[in-house]
C-alpha cells in the first residue's frame, strides 16, 4: 500500500525504528541532518521512537503521486460545514457511551447537570488514550490498544518584539541548540501600530524529554533567549510580552509495531458494525490529514 494519508497501509518495516530503516539506506549522519532534523524540528519527535510507517507512506505519495489536497477554502471550512444545520453543545462532559439494541446512550455533564441522552450512533473524536474509558465495554483487545497510544509533549515559548526582524522559519541540530528545535519570525503589527515581529520557539524534545513541561518560566526564556540571538541577534532586546505554551498531548507516535495494531483494531471494528465509532489521527496517520479518518 502507498496512502501518504494511512500509516496502516506501509507495514513491511514497522517493527523497526525510522532510525534503523533510514541508516541502513543513507547512514547515520545523512538519516539526521536530512530526517532527523525535520521530525525534531517540525513534529517534536526522535526518529528512534517512531516506525518508519507513516514516512515510508507519506513518502511514497508525494515521489509519486505528486500532488498534495487541502480544502478549497481553508481548513475553517471544515467545521464550517460540519456546524451547519448542527446544534453545538459548550460546557459538556461527556462520561460514560454505551450501546444499545437500538442505538447508543451517552451520560453526560452540563452545566453541572446531569442527564443522558440517545443517538443512533456516536463518533468518538478524542485522543486515543482517553476514549477507552468512555466506553467501558469495549473488547479487551480495543481496550488494550487504545490504552496503549502514546503522544509526544510539546513547548512553545511566544515573543512579541518591538520591530521588524523579517519572516524565517529555522530547524535547528542538537549538535548546537540544546534548549531550541525550531524558530518561526512573522510581521506584525502591534496595538500602537508599530510594526513588530512575533516569534515561536519550539523546545526540543531532548529537553522535555528530561525536565518535562512544568519548566520555570523565567528558566525557559533564559536559556531561549541565548539560543535564538545566535540566530537572530538583538531579537529579544525590545521584547514586549511573552508567555509559554504548553501542549500535554501533540502527536500520536507511531511507535514500532504500532501500525499492525492500528490494522487489527481497524479490522476488528469492520467486523463488529458498532454503532460506537472511533476516529483520529491515532488511527490512520499522524498528520492532519489522517485526522479525518
Amino acid at each position: 500500500g502507498t496512502n501518504g494519508d494511512d500509516a496502516a497501509t506501509s507495514l513491511s518495516h514497522d517493527n523497526q525504528t525510522l532510525a534503523e530503516y533510514c541508516e541502513a539506506r543513507i547512514g547515520r549522519q545523512l538519516a539526521e541532518r536530512i530526517v532527523g532534523i525535520v521530525y525534531r524540528s517540525a513534529r517534536g519527535i526522535r526518529i528512534e521512537q517512531i516506525s518508519p510507517s507513516s514516512f515510508i507512506g507519506m513518502m511514497r505519495a508525494m515521489i509519486w503521486d505528486r500532488s498534495v489536497f487541502s480544502l478549497e477554502g481553508g481548513i475553517g471550512t471544515l467545521s464550517q460545514a460540519l456546524s451547519r444545520g448542527l446544534k453545538v453543545n459548550t460546557d459538556t462532559c461527556v462520561t460514560q457511551i454505551t450501546e444499545q439494541a437500538n442505538g447508543c446512550k451517552i451520560s453526560l455533564t452540563a452545566s453541572g447537570r446531569s442527564c443522558e441522552l440517545s443517538f443512533d450512533a456516536v463518533i468518538v473524536a478524542v485522543e486515543g488514550n482517553r476514549a477507552e474509558t468512555l466506553v467501558p465495554n469495549i473488547g479487551v483487545e480495543d481496550a488494550h490498544f487504545l490504552n496503549s497510544v502514546t503522544y509526544n509533549s510539546a513547548l512553545y515559548l511566544h515573543l512579541l518584539v518591538e520591530g521588524s526582524f523579517g519572516v524565517g522559519q529555522w530547524f535547528l541540530s542538537g549538535e548546537r541548540f540544546g534548549w531550541l528545535s525550531a524558530v518561526k519570525l512573522a510581521s506584525v503589527n502591534l496595538a500602537d501600530k508599530v510594526l513588530g515581529t512575533h516569534a515561536i520557539l519550539t523546545i526540543s524534545p531532548e529537553i522535555l524529554d528530561e525536565l518535562g513541561l512544568d519548566i520555570a518560566p523565567q528558566r525557559l526564556l533564559d536559556h531561549a533567549r541565548q539560543e535564538v540571538e545566535q540566530l537572530v541577534p538583538e531579537l529579544t532586546k525590545r521584547l514586549r510580552h511573552w508567555f509559554a505554551q504548553p501542549i500535554v498531548r501533540k502527536t500520536p507516535l507511531f511507535f514500532p509495531g504500532y501500525g499492525h495494531a492500528v490494522h487489527a483494531f481497524r479490522q476488528r471494528q469492520r467486523v463488529s458494525r458498532s454503532r460506537i465509532l472511533f476516529c483520529g489521527d491515532y488511527l490512520c496517520q499522524p498528520l492532519l490529514g489522517g485526522a479525518a479518518y
